[in-house]
């Protein structure tokens, strides 16, 4: 779901996997001519509207969404209903729409501070050479604990 450069890099990611075009649909809601270009970028199809998934009876294992927190988006009961590894780019706010709602139904769900979190480890790896076992408990931790410090505890206390 989206057609900026999270949703190509995550194309991108998907296709090294071995998700093939016929496999792969890309949606953007509020600008569908840019899903339908990304879409012929990389050899897979565009859709207008998630729905239509359902309408074609097709199986939806990874669902991605890029959207901005803005968009709000949330998917269909019926696509949620199938389980699929959810996949939420955005880290701000820590809790969206989309992963509460795909928690709820039972999906296993990639919240965006984890994919930031181990995008980081990912570069400090390749740029100082240190295996990431060495760095991923601690980054992690700290940067959990910081999120909580920065953002999540001064957002409960306006809420209080």
């Amino acid at each position: 779901i989206g057609a900026g450069g999270t949703a190509r890099a995550a194309v991108y990611a998907l296709k090294q996997l071995g998700y093939d075009g016929e496999n792969l649909l890309i949606c953007n809601p509020r600008t569908p001519e840019k899903a339908a270009k990304l879409a012929n970028e990389f050899g897979c199809s565009s859709i207008e509207d998630v729905k239509s998934v359902v309408s074609r009876s097709l199986a939806v294992s990874v669902l991605v969404c890029t959207l901005p927190p803005k968009a709000r988006y949330v998917a269909p009961d019926e696509i949620l209903a199938q389980k699929p590894v959810v996949f939420e780019a955005i880290y701000l706010p820590p809790v969206t729409p989309l992963a509460t709602k795909a928690e709820a139904a039972g999906c296993k769900v990639v919240k965006g501070l984890d994919m930031l979190i181990a995008q980081g480890v990912e570069q400090f790896e390749l740029w100082t050479k240190t295996p990431k076992s060495k760095v991923t408990e601690g980054i992690t931790k700290a940067t959990r604990e910081m999120y909580q410090k920065t953002y999540l505890d001064p957002l409960l206390r306006k809420i209080r």
